[in-house]
């Protein structure tokens, strides 16, 4: 079984993802978000490239395609800020209640919310006041209690 890899320049537009050929930048495909099922990341491979897969619904059948880049963290990131576009969308967001520690190590009560792309902070209102791409983070640890002084 042959595999063929194309260089391609992977682009995430407002209204849908494009890919181009790098020596031409002629259009070789493009997928409108409300045509996108999920974008989502493969497990490692054995030879350790970041791979991921677009899944699109189409007029005759469902689709899948693979990518392989050394950016795939930060296309995740990018193109499911387009999620609730996507033709299955239904985001789930869900609120919790947290502490942060400012500069003089004093203890601030926060609202956060969790996208599929982000980790957002809002104020009392509801407001987004800050983004957090899961991208960018180092790590995520669940803390099942903690002393409250």
């Amino acid at each position: 079984m042959l595999f063929y890899r194309y260089k391609r320049i992977f682009s995430i537009g407002t209204l849908a993802v494009t890919t181009y050929n790098p020596s031409t930048l002629e259009i070789t495909n493009q997928w409108l978000y409300e045509d996108f099922i999920t974008i989502k990341p493969v497990p490692r491979s054995p030879q350790g490239q970041d791979e991921f897969v677009i899944h699109i619904r189409s007029k005759r059948k469902n689709d899948t395609m693979r990518f392989s880049s050394e950016y795939t963290q930060e296309i995740l990131s990018e193109a499911l800020l387009h999620m609730p576009k996507f033709s299955d969308s239904q985001p789930e967001l869900q609120d919790f209640t947290g502490y942060k520690h400012d500069w003089s190590d004093r203890r601030i009560p926060v609202l956060l919310r969790t996208t599929s792309h982000s980790l957002q902070r809002l104020n009392n209102n509801g407001e987004v006041i800050a983004s957090y791409a899961y991208w960018r983070m180092k790590s995520i640890v669940m803390v099942s209690s903690c002393e409250i002084y």
